[in-house]
């Protein structure tokens, strides 16, 4: 008996719409990005903010005291962002932030460039 995973012209066979680690593609989500042009998402300062304290690892509370902002003022950004980029939590909003450029490898204290922050 075989395996039908990943066997090809199978019912099963989803390739099409899968990348290579069987993960789907989110032609939506990255319709947003322009690669090498102007990037179509811009963050305001608060959410760039947010976005790097998320990536660094500090909880609500801490992002809160440090932003001047209430617990329930931080969630309200993070639910923004994780319905901005289709992320169903933190772990890959952040994943999402790196595979788009919105935060670089790298760098330690995760930032945003300054290209994806929206100017006033």
């Amino acid at each position: 008996m075989t395996d039908a995973v990943g066997v090809a012209g199978d019912k099963h066979d989803n390739s099409s719409n899968r990348n290579p680690w069987g993960i789907e593609a989110d032609s939506a989500f990255l319709s947003q990005f322009s690669w090498g042009r102007e990037p179509e998402i811009q963050l305001s300062e608060v959410a760039a903010r947010v976005l790097e304290g998320i990536a660094a690892g500090d909880p609500t509370n801490r992002l809160a005291g440090r932003l001047h902002l209430s617990r329930q003022g931080v969630e309200y950004h993070v639910t923004a962002l994780l319905r901005s980029m289709s992320a169903l939590n933190r772990p890959s909003l952040i994943s999402r932030a790196y595979s788009v450029g919105l935060l670089r490898p790298g760098e330690w204290p995760p930032r945003v460039p300054p290209e994806f922050r929206a100017m006033r």
